[in-house]
Parts: C-alpha cells; structure tokens; sequence
C-alpha cells in the first residue's frame, strides 16, 4: 500500500509538472513551425511570381518572333485555300517543311505554353501546334466560348496577334 502511495504521489508530481511546463514548450513548438510555414509559404509565393513573369515575358516575346508573326498569315492563307479546294503539292509539301520548323521552334523557345493556337478575327481556330480538340472550331461557339482565352479575346482582341 505504502508503495502505491508513493507512486501515485510521483505520477501525480510529474503530471503536475510535466502539465505546467507543456502548454510553454507546447507554444514554442507550435510558434517555431508556423514560422518555418510563414517563410515556406512566402518563398514559394516568390518562386510563383517569378515562374508567372518568366511566362508572361514569353507570352509578350511571341509578338515580336518574326518566324511567329510571319508563320500565322501565311498558315492562315493555306487553310483558306484547303477550305475553297485543292492545294499544289509544291505548296502542300512547302508548308509542311514550314509546319516542322515552327514545331520545331516551338519546342526551343516556347514549350513553357501547352499549345500555341492560330486564331482568325472570327474565332475560327485554323492552326495549332498540337491539333487537340479545339482545332478547327471556333472559339466563341459552344464550350469554348466560355473558356478565360474566349473571353479575353472578345473584351481585348488588340492584345493578341
């Protein structure tokens, strides 16, 4: 009996110390871990808006790619003649070769972006890199009027190329 005595008196003591003293290392703990939170978060929030000017700053460049910006009238010509009949295979087989060297150029300089879409003042999309989905349709019919990229193009066409 005298032994249980003594033990629940030390459990007892040591609960009583061991719950004065928690709550303070508790605190610490809990303090040095948000912090090492706060700077995680603020670091990669840092790394983000690098990441997103980096993209933004490509974005703009396309604008003044030369091959780009000449690419897109005639891709754009070409489709208009394969809509109306057919196309020289002298023409067809140019504009493949120039098909692989934007594809290729695509991949070196701007495969940070998904796709790369040739879109008309219509919403006709008549060329794309990768030839998904979206390829040939219009982007302010259906579904795909509702997407950010439609929307922007309606309310700021002057942004685009």
């Amino acid at each position: 009996m005298n032994r249980f005595i003594v033990l629940l008196v030390i459990c007892i003591s040591l609960g009583y110390l061991s719950g004065c003293s928690a709550p303070a290392v508790q605190t610490s703990v809990a303090d040095e871990t948000y912090g090492m939170l706060d700077e995680i978060r603020e670091e990669k929030k840092t790394q983000l808006f690098r990441y997103l000017g980096a993209v933004r700053e490509r974005a703009e460049s396309i604008s003044s790619d030369s091959l780009m910006t000449a690419f897109f009238p005639m891709i754009r010509e070409y489709y208009l003649m394969q809509r109306e009949g057919e196309v020289p295979p002298e023409l067809f087989y140019a504009i493949e070769e120039l098909k692989a060297v934007v594809q290729q150029h695509y991949i070196r300089n701007y495969l940070l972006f998904y796709d790369i879409l040739c879109i008309d003042n219509d919403g006709e999309i008549f060329y794309t890199i990768r030839k998904q989905a979206d390829y040939q349709n219009n982007i302010f019919s259906e579904e795909l009027a509702e997407t950010s990229l439609s929307k922007k193009l309606r309310t700021s066409p002057d942004q685009a190329f």
